[in-house]
């Protein structure tokens, strides 16, 4: 995008403050299902939440067609707005990639220069040591042919002379060499220091941006994406262990009514108190998510297809018992659900076309009841 939008500009564009315009409609049912599962599955950074937020509350409304417009021209803005933050996120990653590189490269040049320091400490060693040999044959021949001892002892202390001040004088180039070294060594050190920071910096982005898209922002439970992410894991793993899963789907009853009447806020809260239930009423090793709109998700880990039913009944009463109160009024809410288990082979997607399959069938008998896929239990 070529310029950025702010949270506070989305509460005001679509001009719905004042009287409903003459020619203003409600969406149906099925037109506003389909929109609010197009702006829960945008799943924006949280500072672009308010957008969802507001566009959620202007679908809830009579809307005419340039409102209706607007609606769909924010969500396209949102949309690419997310997409640009992802390609700066991808930019980021790739300059600290960069300067990881340059990093390594920096350290490779001070080991290059380190080798060639400890190389020419070792050749200066031998020049030494063969010096001091040659004056040590020479000190011995000219011995050999001395007579005298006074010459002798003079030729000897000059020669050792000159050899003590050979070695005092490789000593301080040693000691020069080894300040060098200890240099170099320090740099490498920092620059791995360094370079750890960094690794630890993106370390925690990452896991950071992807907890952010695999949490839905509303409930507080996995997104849809956060659920596709665990069913994958969730089916290879049975194939290897040969474990039972079962997959519940869930719709919120009548949730269209209740916002209409009481508001898209209470819409919500109703949505966060649902997910609380669920989860306090699930096992720890079982898995909910929020897939979109009035539809959670229930992931059933080692369970059989008979043992489901009795979790969901569970589930359906936990719900329907709790209390439910909208502008100081008790409300009364149920889930639809419907259930299928795992089989060879399965995909994620022909695992929750089942499940689906089951939740129309509860719903057209009426809701308030979970089904199982038809001839699933037989396998």
């Amino acid at each position: 995008m070529g310029s950025h939008i702010s949270p506070e500009s989305i509460t005001t564009s679509f001009d719905l403050d004042g009287d409903v315009p003459e020619k203003a409609a409600t969406l149906p049912d099925g037109v506003r299902n389909a929109l609010e599962m197009l702006v829960d599955a945008i799943h924006p950074p949280e500072e672009l939440q308010p957008y969802i937020d507001a566009m959620k509350s202007a679908l809830g409304r009579p809307l005419d067609a340039k409102q209706l417009e607007g609606v769909l021209i924010h969500a396209a803005n949102v949309v690419a707005e997310t997409r640009w933050r992802l390609e700066q996120g991808r930019k980021d990653h790739q300059e600290f990639l960069q300067d990881l590189a340059r990093n390594f490269s920096g350290m490779d040049k001070a080991l290059q220069g380190t080798e060639m320091q400890t190389q020419a400490g070792y050749q200066g060693t031998q020049k030494v040591g063969t010096a001091l040999e040659r004056q040590l044959s020479d000190m011995n021949q000219r011995l050999k042919r001395t007579g005298s001892k006074d010459d002798s002892r003079m030729w000897l202390q000059q020669r050792l002379a000159i050899a003590f001040t050979r070695l005092d004088d490789f000593k301080e180039k040693g000691s020069q060499q080894h300040s060098t070294l200890h240099g170099q060594l320090h740099t490498l050190s920092s620059a791995l220091h360094k370079m750890e920071h960094q690794l630890s910096g993106l370390q925690g982005k990452l896991v950071s941006d992807q907890g952010d898209s695999l949490r839905d922002p509303l409930t507080g439970v996995p997104s849809r994406l956060g659920y596709e992410h665990y069913l994958r894991q969730v089916l290879a793993q049975d194939r290897r262990k040969q474990a039972p899963t079962v997959l519940q789907v869930w719709d919120v009853d009548k949730l269209g009514e209740l916002n209409d009447r009481y508001g898209r806020k209470a819409g919500d809260r109703t949505l966060r108190m649902i997910a609380r239930l669920l989860k306090r009423h699930l096992r720890d090793g079982d898995f909910i998510a929020h897939y979109g709109s009035d539809t959670f998700v229930t992931v059933l880990n080692d369970t059989d297809f008979f043992a489901a039913k009795d979790v969901a009944d569970r589930l359906m009463t936990a719900i329907s018992e709790a209390a439910f109160h909208c502008h100081g009024k008790p409300v009364s809410i149920s889930v639809s659900g419907g259930y299928a288990n795992a089989i060879a082979g399965d995909s994620p997607q022909a695992l929750f076309r089942r499940a689906t399959e089951a939740l129309d069938r509860a719903k057209a008998a009426g809701g308030h009841t979970c089904l199982p896929a038809e001839g699933n239990d037989a396998e």
